[in-house]
């Protein structure tokens, strides 16, 4: 990297260059213009010249044509022909022998050398505009009389003996006029001796007048087609300095761009944030940057030389380090998370990069390996205080109710697998209000964390311990033989939780109600289980408490109910007593409803208008209630369809049940909605899945999203953040949107758990690019704090109740009208 620096002043004087580049092109195209400009005056002026020369050879040629003629005719004497109509008689001839008749009575007349010449001349014009005549100061033909330009030039002749040749302007246009002068010859006298001549005097001359005009126009297209080729061979030129100019520019920029390149290398390589080291093709490190040095805590003269395994942290799984090196033998590129070790030993945290360089010459040649790491320790630690935020209580450090469920329902399993039994135990403290209302909260957090620690030493490592909330605690007592086992163990926590306590230098004393059930003698799910125990928990406060009370199955009304239930229900269904309501959902920002949620009621004919909460905890174990959830789903897709047609865009999601999901012909029975409304469009329903139901049976459920998410219905995991501990399992759903469990939304303006569980739900759904939304939105208030915390996607009775679809509409129509809310 250091080369670079030789490069610098050149890097630094590149502009100057570039301008002196400029600046010789400059100069060579204005030399090139100056060539071509020379070359065209040089042309046209030429082009000019010659076309005044054809003129005036032309006008030359005509003469001595004609002088010829008459040398001729002088020289015979004269030229008899026919006297008749279409021969005129010299009437200007004094001859002699002008007029004879042959023997044969033929009439003959004489025509004289300058009657024949006039003659021709008068019947012959060029198509060049070449027309001749004889003049002559004395003429005898007044036609003959020469004009002043040609009586000048005539009286020339006595000193110059030449022909004479001028450009002369007549009546606005230009002419090129010859005149040859013609002396007296003996012959001559025969015809003119009375005009009184002398042998060789200058008698007159032939007048040659060339129009320039035509002479012009060829000038003039010749001098056009000089432009055009002298512009051609200009632009020509130009094409060729400006691709000179390109190319050199190209070349020189290329040369510029490898050395900022290199530079920019250089400087990136320094100081980036990351760590970057180099080895060569045997794995030997040989540069590393400040980054590496500031992560690892090594310099680089203690690391230069030595091979990056030393580097090795023996919190990385060996096989990690084989799938690097079978990674970059067959592609040349791995990526991945990976555990290192810093100089003082502490273990820490990448994002590792490792790519391999070849050889430009010989592409198969491997010369060095090059690896970036970011430091992600930071990050792993918010996870673990995430997960912690999740499934833990912060002031007791127990498990919270959705951990120890989770815990409750592997016991179980365990259970069922080593033939044991347990003990679930559902406590509170007596009269624990009165100990806060009289010491404080901060006396009774004291407490609360003091009893943990005292019942902690009655567990053994396997039981399990948790809080429920405020004064509540779930205890469950794994590996019994027989029930007998566990009442030593119910009498000895009561006595632990009733002995005196000193909390914020209060002396404190508390007793416990304790409720209990027995699996498998109680044969409940994990949250029935609880639920029994809650039960028989009641119970012992009735029986006077600081006591406890086991739960009997059989004494349990639900149970005994449930028949009865299911009959209700059934009957509810035939006679069309539900209904549903819509709980709308809207984007806090732009006040848009964005959809709604269905929500069933029975309209009982007795009890009146009755919550999901009234009757379906009673059938949630019973076939009747696939029915419901049957029901919804076809309703909500009529009430979609309806409002479609309507052209009211408003997506409905719906609720799944558990058992629902596992369900057979539950596909069957979805495909069976768009075969029923063939024109409605699927992305408008969407089913919400519970947390805890999506990842009891992981693999069975992603199928299950998998068919549902090809029907193109949306899916959503409702109460997100009570579930299981393992975020893991969104990347194996196929889910659009993560909802935010109300009971962490209600509490998130006072509560500083709740608001970092909401803000972790916010950035995982963020990381996993999913669709947000809060519930449970009270207020104004929560409404915009959420919005500050990036989910803008809210529900709740601060926006709406749930309404029946009437009210719904006019409330939607009065929404969209009169959006407000956030403003």
């Amino acid at each position: 990297m250091e080369a670079l620096g030789r490069f610098l002043f050149f890097l630094q004087n590149s502009p100057k260059r570039q301008l002196l580049m400029i600046r010789k092109y400059l100069l060579l195209q204005f030399f090139w213009v100056l060539a071509v400009l020379a070359s065209l005056v040089y042309n046209i002026n030429a082009a000019y010249q010659e076309t005044l020369k054809n003129a005036s050879v032309a006008a030359e040629a005509t003469v001595n044509r004609d002088i010829s003629f008459r040398s001729w005719a002088a020289k015979k004497g004269g030229v008899y022909v026919f006297a008749n109509q279409g021969t005129d008689s010299n009437p200007y001839l004094v001859h002699p022998l002008k007029d004879l008749t042959t023997q044969e009575g033929i009439a003959l007349t004489l025509l004289n050398p300058a009657y024949l010449i006039r003659d021709l001349q008068e019947h012959s014009v060029t198509e060049l505009g070449i027309k001749t005549r004889l003049i002559s100061r004395n003429p005898i033909n007044p036609k003959n009389q020469a004009d002043p330009w040609e009586e000048k030039i005539l009286a020339s002749f006595t000193n110059q003996k030449e022909p004479i040749t001028e450009l002369v302007e007549v009546n606005n246009q230009a002419y090129f006029k010859s005149i040859h002068p013609f002396y007296v010859k003996a012959e001559c006298l025969s015809c003119h001796a009375h005009q009184g001549y002398k042998v060789g005097e200058v008698r007159g001359g032939i007048a040659a007048s060339v129009l320039l005009e035509p002479y012009l126009a060829n000038y003039n297209s010749h001098k056009y087609k000089l432009l055009l080729t002298h512009s051609g061979v200009a632009l020509l030129g130009f094409i060729g300095l400006f691709a000179s100019y390109s190319r050199e520019k190209k070349n020189s920029l290329t040369q510029e761009k490898h050395l900022q390149e290199l530079q920019l290398a250089a400087t990136v390589f320094e100081q980036s944030y990351d760590a970057i080291i180099i080895t060569d093709q045997n794995g030997i490190i040989v540069d590393l940057n400040n980054a590496f040095e500031r992560i690892s805590g090594y310099t680089k003269a203690e690391l230069v030389g030595k091979n990056p395994s030393w580097l090795q942290s023996n919190q990385q799984d060996t096989e990690t380090y084989q799938e690097i090196k079978k990674a970059l033998a067959y592609t040349g590129h791995w990526q991945g998370e990976l555990w290192s070790t810093k100089s003082n030993g502490e273990p820490y945290a990448v994002i590792l990069s490792v790519n391999t360089i070849y050889n430009e010459k010989f592409p198969k040649e491997i010369t060095n390996y090059l690896a970036v790491a970011a430091d992600i320790t930071h990050i792993k630690d918010n996870e673990k205080q995430l997960q912690y935020l999740a499934h833990y209580d912060t002031l007791t450090n127990l498990p919270n109710e959705r951990l120890i469920t989770q815990q409750l329902r592997q016991a179980i399993i365990q259970a069922d697998a080593q033939n044991t039994q347990l003990a679930v135990v559902y406590f509170d403290l007596d009269s624990f209000k009165k100990v806060n209302d009289k010491y404080g909260h901060e006396t009774g957090d004291q407490l609360l964390i003091e009893l943990t620690k005292r019942i902690k030493r009655l567990l053994k490592p396997e039981d399990l311990f948790g809080r429920l909330s405020g004064d509540e605690f779930i205890l469950v007592f794994t590996q019994l033989e027989n029930i007998q086992q566990s009442t030593a163990l119910l009498n000895e926590l009561l006595a632990t939780i009733a002995k005196r306590s000193l909390a914020n230098d209060e002396i404190v004393k508390v007793t416990a109600s304790l409720g209990v059930t027995y699996y498998p003698q109680d044969p409940s799910d994990t949250e029935q289980l609880i639920r029994h125990a809650d039960q028989a928990m009641y119970a012992a406060k009735q029986q006077g408490k600081n006591c406890f009370e086991v739960f009997d199955p059989q004494l349990d009304l639900n149970l005994r109910n449930l028949s009865t239930k299911a009959k209700e229900v059934q009957k509810a269904l035939d006679n069309n007593e539900f209904e549903l309501y819509y709980q709308p959902k809207i984007n806090s920002q732009t006040n848009q409803v964005i959809g709604a949620e269905a929500l069933i009621r029975w309209n009982h004919p007795v009890k009146g208008l009755l919550a999901p909460g009234l009757f379906l905890p009673d059938i949630s174990n019973h076939t009747i209630m696939q029915q419901v959830s049957y029901w919804v789903m076809q309703n909500a897709a009529k009430q979609l369809n309806e409002w479609q047609q309507a052209g009211i865009n408003c997506p409905i999601s719906i609720n799944m049940d558990s058992n629902l999901l596992h369900d057979p012909d539950f596909i069957t029975n979805l495909k069976q909605v768009f075969i029923d409304y063939p024109h409605l469009n699927p992305n408008n329903l969407e089913i919400e899945v519970l947390e805890n139901i999506a990842v009891d049976d992981l693999e069975k459920t992603s199928q299950v999203l998998l068919q549902i998410r090809k029907q193109g219905v949306l899916i959503s995991i409702d109460d997100f953040g009570t579930g299981y501990s393992s975020l893991s399992y969104l990347k194996h759903l196929p889910v659009n949107t993560l909802k935010i469990d109300q009971s962490f939304v209600r509490n998130l303006i006072d509560d500083a758990d709740d608001l970092a569980i909401v803000k972790g739900v916010i950035s995982m759904a963020d990381t996993f690019k999913l669709a947000v939304i809060a519930e449970g939105v009270e207020t104004q208030q929560h409404g915009l704090r959420l919005q500050e915390l990036g989910c803008k996607w809210v529900q709740g009775y601060g926006i709406s109740r749930p309404l029946p679809k009437d009210q719904f509409l006019l409330w939607l129509e009065q929404w969209n009208n009169n959006a407000q809310w956030l403003n």
